[in-house]
């Protein structure tokens, strides 16, 4: 099976400087602004990889309890050929 990395997603306390930051220290440009069930997701590419950014919750921690969404690394995303045969 064949995969590759699609995104990381990064929910943070300050999306503004987090961009700021990936923009001067590795040259990111911004390549997307979308927003999934009101959660704004602006998305950067660095050295060929797609990195999104989210803010975080207002009133979540680090993590309420397991399973909570918190703030931090969110989601690592691959991509594959065919997820029909990953999933089996």
């Amino acid at each position: 099976m064949h995969y590759s990395l699609d995104h990381i997603h990064v929910r943070c306390s300050d999306v503004g400087a987090s961009i700021a930051y990936y923009e001067k220290m590795f040259e990111a440009k911004e390549v997307a602004r979308t927003d999934a069930k009101g959660m704004p997701i602006i998305t950067l590419e660095m050295a060929g990889q797609r990195f999104c950014f989210s803010p975080k919750r207002e009133g979540v921690d680090i993590r309420m309890k397991p399973g909570d969404p918190g703030w931090g690394v969110y989601q690592i995303g691959l991509k594959v050929d065919n997820l029909d045969v990953a999933y089996a």
